[in-house]
């Protein structure tokens, strides 16, 4: 086996640290098939053709990072890449501290090789496996798990699967949320809907902004919101088909009905609605499936003139948030005649934060070092145009809700930067809501805080509350007592392949081969 023990020894390290799942079975035929000795030279290079293609394989599909077929689907990606960033990914997968381990590894099999058998040792901790998985999971997980493959009905509160399958349940029970019709002869408010890429409480708490000056200008602050989303395309259709309540994240790509779509809702109250983004949309397919599959039903707003601020990690323009929606405030309500044309609903989508963004003077920078002053920037246009908003003299709703976190911290599961498990410090997001033009608005107060666990019901049910209300009659006592009822969403969170759940006590994951486990990061 030789150096191959190596190999086993450092998985079953990253094992017991809980960095890696460890199929045993998977690993012993592994073992077994390095261990064949074979005199002829052809013999031997075969085997480890196959074999260092195989281990590789294998270490990816125990690791947590993103489904090899997403991965190959993204491969076209990094052609685009600069190589700057491409040199930032590569150093977050590897540290100096990594490489001394190794290096240590190496050094002392040499000296110890011919003295022990190291192929006896791998042998013994690949049989170790099961046997720390089983001491390792509580008993109920067990118990759980074993019901799960049996086919049986859940036998405890605890059954991870059980509480999904009643999450949804509860889900599909919501009654869809619609906003009332604009009346005539009142001043309807407008509404503006802050959508930011890459914005957690963990990454503000992570960048010393834990409680930023901003958010002392909003009415109404979610403290434990959930995106349920990782990544920016589900995300951006989660929240603008959310007032159905929360779906599994494969009904995300189907057809909308027009009484759970967003945009739909308001054009139906009588809205002008508008999607508007301060980036082409090219990635992802971002644009093109809010076009397809939000309701929309056309192509969102491009900014294509304006400060650019940055460029994205292939080159791509950027511009500042302040300079995009001043323009479209501009052109679309202070050259407008007050009340000679419909209120307007906004969907503002902003990637100012987004991993491997380059800011002209900081381009020896990495992303993540310029996330701060990023940051600083992006929540001083917001403030600049709330102000903006406040003299223009009309009444407006101003939902500030991040798509999902940066994950800057990174954890022992995933490197920083990295969203394929949508844990909490990923997507619970500072959510907010501001409502300017409302009776005593001048008036000194501290936010309503929402502390129970939220979601996207509780977002849009205060809105529905809010526009019912005429602007110049509400006041922050009114909304209180609204935000006191918002409805609770457990926490789940999903992408394509993982899913990460509150349970009584504990979070468990669901991996991308369908095991629950619990999660701790």
């Amino acid at each position: 086996m030789h150096y191959w023990s190596l190999y086993f020894f450092a998985k079953f390290g990253l094992f017991l640290a809980e960095v890696i799942r460890f199929g045993w079975l998977s690993n012993l035929l592994l073992a077994i098939f390095v261990s064949l000795r074979f005199r002829d030279r052809r013999w031997r290079i075969a085997q480890q053709c196959i074999a260092i293609p195989v281990a590789i394989a294998l270490l990816y599909s125990e690791s947590n990072l993103p489904p090899i077929e997403r991965a190959l689907a993204a491969a076209k990606d990094l052609a685009g890449f600069s190589p700057g960033y491409l040199m930032e990914l590569i150093g977050r997968f590897v540290n100096w501290r990594d490489l001394a381990i190794v290096a240590a590894m190496l050094l002392v099999y040499r000296l110890l090789a011919s003295r022990i058998r190291f192929t006896s040792f791998a042998f013994l901790v690949i049989f170790m496996v099961p046997v720390v998985t089983h001491f390792r999971q509580p008993v109920d997980d067990r118990q759980a798990v074993m019901t799960a493959r049996a086919g049986q009905a859940p036998l405890n509160a605890q059954d991870p699967a059980a509480l999904l399958d009643a999450f949804y349940t509860e889900e599909r029970a919501r009654v869809p949320i619609s906003f009332p019709a604009t009346q005539s002869g009142r001043l309807p408010f407008d509404v503006v809907l802050l959508h930011v890429c890459s914005l957690s409480w963990d990454d503000l708490d992570f960048v010393g902004e834990g409680n930023p000056e901003i958010l002392k200008r909003f009415d109404v602050i979610f403290r434990h919101f959930n995106s349920a989303a990782s990544y920016s395309g589900p995300a951006a259709l989660r929240v603008l088909r959310g007032n159905c309540g929360q779906t599994a994240h494969a009904s995300l790509y189907s057809a909308v009905t027009d009484e759970c779509s967003l945009f739909k809702n308001f054009t139906a109250a009588g809205y002008d609605a508008h999607a508007l983004l301060n980036h082409d949309g090219v990635f992802g397919h971002f644009a093109s499936d809010l076009e397809t599959y939000s309701g929309l039903g056309q192509h969102p707003e491009i900014a294509t003139e304006g400060e650019v601020a940055m460029r994205s990690f292939d080159g791509r323009p950027i511009y500042g948030d302040l300079s995009v929606l001043s323009r479209w405030w501009n052109a679309h309500r202070l050259n407008t005649p007050t009340g000679s044309t419909k209120p307007v609903a906004l969907y503002y989508n902003t990637i100012s934060l987004h991993d491997g963004n380059v800011v002209e003077g900081m381009k020896g920078r990495g992303s993540l070092q310029t996330y701060k002053p990023r940051l600083d920037k992006m929540l001083q246009d917001f403030d600049r145009f709330i102000t903006q908003l406040e003299d223009a003299g009309r009444p407006v709703v101003v939902i500030m809700v991040p798509e999902h976190g940066a994950a800057l911290r990174g954890d022992k599961v995933q490197i920083a930067g990295l969203r394929e498990i949508p844990n909490p410090r990923v997507t619970l997001v500072p959510a907010a809501v501001k409502v300017i033009g409302m009776k005593n608005e001048g008036q000194p107060s501290p936010p309503v805080f929402v502390d129970h666990p939220t979601s996207y019901t509780a977002l849009f049910t205060l809105l529905s509350s809010i526009l019912g209300q005429e602007a110049s009659t509400l006041d922050r006592l009114q909304l209180a007592d609204m935000a006191k009822t918002l409805p609770a969403t457990r926490f789940v969170s999903e992408n394509e392949k993982i899913i990460v759940m509150q349970g009584e006590n504990d979070y468990f994951m669901r991996s991308a081969e369908g095991t629950w486990i619990r999660y701790n990061d």
